[in-house]
């Protein structure tokens, strides 16, 4: 789905408003809906719970992966050598 095709999903769900550009009469400015901020949060709270049952099982070692991970991230890309 292209980014259009999303932002007319959106604005037919009512989760975007599109509304003329203050100064720019060619330029739209899209913006949240209440509905869309909301259904936004509800997904957050979701995918949190989701991430948390996730990674349930490993316990006391969770923090151990989240350095690795963050470690991994620390040195950068490998080099294509490398790769």
């Amino acid at each position: 789905m292209t980014t259009s095709q999303t932002v007319r999903t959106l604005l037919a769900n009512g989760l975007l408003e599109r509304n003329a550009h203050p100064t720019d009469t060619r330029a739209k400015v899209i913006s949240v809906t209440d509905a869309g901020r909301e259904l936004a949060h509800e997904a957050v709270l979701i995918v949190e719970e989701v991430d948390r049952q996730f990674f349930l099982p490993l316990g006391e070692q969770r923090s151990s992966l989240v350095q690795f991970f963050q470690m991994m991230l620390d040195k950068g890309p490998v080099p294509d050598e490398l790769s």
